[in-house]
């Protein structure tokens, strides 16, 4: 499949055909991707001077979209990059005390408020949920992280799009859905099945430095640490394991303590599926896992997608992770 670069006010710089493709989508995370092409193509030698310009510039193929970061010139030509989404980590956003929010409000208000100098950049796709989550941020941070985190409370996703006909960069909001459609080997609608479970960095409770304040009785406050503990399942013994979290409220806490989790993944290539087309970043499915004498129903959500374009044609490769608990 042919690609097309852009400026970043979204005009055409060049079509390329046959380049070799890798991309890495992922729900509510950064992207990557990767095009391979013969030195010799009349567009590297512009994109290398752009780049050495500061003259940056998006890429597209289909619907997917990413920014040009930089290259790689052997014995061919590799260009390189991430998501659109990747535009986030370039805009700071400011602390904020703790509060309620609709998270998908509070997503699209930070990157309002990170992006309000930019005509081009507006809000675009919604959802709707009356789900509410409670945070604080004690410290400004790139507006990606805020948006991953806030988002993530609710298991929900973003990325960037682009809008060619009215040359803007729109940031949207996603939720997956549960498919009714089952994958396995055994009925060839999978194949290279993959299962992966690590419990390295598990732990169910653990300890943070709390700021607190105090006041003496002319009146002066006294900012320290209190070493705090937080427990968030119901395991003890041998089997309550802890951690030191990172944060200095219980809701950063909380929130890094989510992260101390199995990795539990799972991956397959598919058939008779095709991304965009009959699911999504995000979707809920089931695959059939048989392998040997294990044999069971595994339901995972949709988090990241490996597509490739080469001379062999089109290949995708779905990645996986448990449900939220």
């Amino acid at each position: 499949m042919d690609l097309q670069f852009y400026d970043f006010n979204l005009n055409l710089l060049k079509q390329v055909p046959k380049a070799k493709t890798r991309w890495e989508l992922h729900y509510n995370d950064i992207g990557s991707f990767e095009c391979t092409m013969s030195y010799n193509t009349p567009f590297v030698a512009d994109a290398i001077e752009y780049l050495n310009r500061g003259e940056f510039f998006v890429v597209r193929q289909g619907d997917y979209t990413g920014i040009v970061i930089g290259y790689d010139i052997q014995n061919e030509a590799v260009l390189y990059g991430r998501t659109c989404n990747w535009i986030l980590t370039k805009r700071i956003s400011n602390k904020f005390a703790e509060e309620t929010f609709a998270p998908q409000t509070k997503a699209r208000s930070l990157v309002s408020t990170a992006f309000s100098d930019c005509s081009n950049f507006v809000m675009g796709a919604n959802i709707t949920a009356t789900d509410t989550a409670t945070l604080a941020k004690d410290n400004a941070g790139t507006t990606f992280d805020f948006v991953k985190e806030v988002l993530s409370l609710k298991n929900y996703g973003h990325n960037v799009s682009l809008n060619l006909e009215n040359k803007q960069w729109v940031f949207n909001i996603t939720n997956g859905v549960r498919r009714d459609f089952m994958r396995s080997e055994a009925n060839k609608t999978a194949y290279d099945a993959r299962l992966t479970y690590d419990i390295l960095d598990l732990a169910d409770c653990g300890y943070y430095e709390k700021e607190v304040t105090t006041t003496d009785s002319d009146g002066n406050e006294t900012k320290s640490n209190e070493t705090t503990y937080l427990k968030r399942g119901n395991k003890s013994g041998l089997l309550r394991w802890e951690s030191l979290l990172q944060g200095s409220t219980e809701s950063e806490a909380l929130a890094d303590l989510k992260l101390k989790k199995p990795i539990d993944g799972t991956s397959f290539s598919t058939r008779n599926i095709r991304y965009g087309i009959d699911y999504n970043l995000g979707d809920i499915f089931t695959m059939q896992f048989i392998k040997g004498l294990y044999h069971a129903p595994v339901t995972r959500r949709v988090t990241g997608i490996e597509i490739t374009y080469n001379e062999n044609g089109y290949t995708e490769r779905p990645i996986f992770e448990a449900l939220e608990e």
